[in-house]
């Protein structure tokens, strides 16, 4: 998806099958970014460009979700976060079930893809009752 808008700090479907079941949830680590740890070398966000045509005709949605994971600060606009892994699991929680009520995608299914501490992470989402 050419020129798309990829939030910081939030879920952005990136990919969307008319009758998706299925939610394919991307979550990136330890100072990473919810678009540049998806993008090759050569410029290819591989979400929304390789992973659909790879999918074919796969009833699934794809979002990548974005979280202050930064232990250091640039001196710029990055502010290093205090919070905890368990803070970040209910923010995630709270960001995806709101997206997916907004698009009453509530029942779909989902597949975690997590690098590094954005493994952690999911599992911690996952423990929540």
């Amino acid at each position: 998806m050419e020129g798309q808008n990829i939030k910081r700090y939030e879920c952005t479907c990136v990919y969307s099958h008319k009758e998706a079941a299925t939610d394919i949830v991307l979550v990136h680590g330890l100072n990473g970014h919810p678009q540049a740890t998806w993008t090759a070398s050569n410029g290819v966000f591989w979400p929304s460009e390789l992973l659909p045509k790879t999918l074919k005709d796969a009833k699934v949605r794809v979002l990548v979700y974005g979280w202050n994971a930064d232990v250091y600060t640039d001196g710029q606009a990055s502010i290093a976060s205090s919070d905890m892994i368990h803070e970040h699991a209910q923010t995630l929680l709270t960001t995806l079930s709101t997206e997916r009520s907004h698009e009453r995608k509530e029942q779909n299914a989902i597949i975690w893809v997590a690098h590094s501490l954005g493994g952690i992470l999911v599992k911690k989402v996952c423990q929540i009752p």
